[in-house]
């Protein structure tokens, strides 16, 4: 079994709904409270477990209740917890999510445990034996800084691994400044329309991939919701958009993203070539906008590759 190493965000998430603005008008309201564990990290995790890859989750949870279910739920569906931090500090993040009944949702987190995810974890012994080293969280965490995450691929690369990654928004600062000593070690770039808009200050894709192209990427691919994706190949100076593939009963976008990273990097570790892996990966996106939660859609890599063959045939 193919192995990979996922650096970043892992929290407990809380789905609570329908709520309206009556809930603070009334001492007790009557919702579906679920949750799951969650965070972008923790989603390609279990995404990618759920395709038949090995995946060793490095993050960090509290000294709690809350991470001792996380560990153990990850356990269970097969992601190796080894580099799932506790800390001493900080408790599990928690992100309470909020739906309205037409499907817009708020949130409301704790996530101070974010800055004990620590990159100095993924020794060099630890990469000896991947294939993929995915970071799904840049722009979170003080310790996965520009300069720190630039080092750890660097070492990746020597090994022969391949790395990957996809970004939250930037907060503070300026968001090219921070992520352009990653960029040149990096070999598949993922941001989602808004965060690409945020880094490069351009609204279209061919814009924002000419920004991108002195700093190094190998191939920029961005995420474009219903509209499918975008993807520049810089090694063959190729160009091409992609359709997504249409959902029959959407229900929520949550998590749509990290299907398509774990999608992709699943697919590219079988051999595909990258226009069938991105096709890939958008099918277990559209699986994935079609459940509650972010992760749980799909169960096999040949599930994905089948309703991808069936959606391919209806278009």
């Amino acid at each position: 079994m193919d192995k990979i190493i996922v650096l970043g965000v892992c929290c407990l998430d809380m789905l609570v709904g329908p709520v309206t603005p009556a809930l603070f008008e009334v001492d007790s309201t009557q919702v579906s409270i679920e949750s799951f564990p969650g965070g972008d990290a923790c989603n390609v995790a279990l995404n990618t477990a759920a395709l038949g890859v090995r995946p060793l989750l490095v993050s960090a949870v509290g000294e709690d209740p809350q991470g001792a279910w996380i560990r153990d739920y990850l356990d269970r569906h097969g992601v190796d917890t080894a580099g799932l931090a506790a800390s001493k500090d900080c408790g599990t993040a928690v992100s309470l999510v909020m739906t309205e009944p037409d499907g817009e949702r708020h949130f409301l987190t704790s996530t101070e445990v974010f800055r004990d995810i620590s990159p100095a974890f993924i020794t060099d012994e630890c990469l000896k034996e991947v294939r993929f080293l995915s970071l799904n969280s840049f722009y979170r965490g003080a310790q996965l800084d520009g300069a720190s995450v630039a080092a750890l691929f660097h070492r990746a690369h020597a090994l022969g691994i391949r790395t990957v990654v996809d970004t939250l928004r930037c907060r503070t600062g300026d968001p090219l400044a921070q992520i352009a000593p990653v960029l040149s070690e990096t070999d598949f770039f993922l941001p989602s329309y808004d965060e690409a808009v945020q880094i490069t200050g351009k609204k279209e894709p061919r814009e924002m991939a000419e920004v991108l192209r002195p700093f190094g990427t190998r191939v920029f691919i961005v995420k474009l919701g219903s509209r499918g994706c975008f993807c520049m190949d810089y090694e063959k100076d190729e160009a091409c958009e992609f359709p997504a593939v249409p959902a029959a009963h959407p229900v929520s976008t949550v998590g749509a993203g990290d299907a398509f990273c774990s999608g992709l990097i699943a697919a590219l570790l079988r051999g595909n070539d990258l226009r069938e892996s991105i096709c890939f990966a958008s099918a277990a996106a559209s699986m994935t906008v079609q459940v509650n939660h972010a992760t749980g859609a799909f169960s096999s890599f040949e599930e994905v590759e089948n309703y991808a063959r069936a959606a391919q045939k209806n278009l």
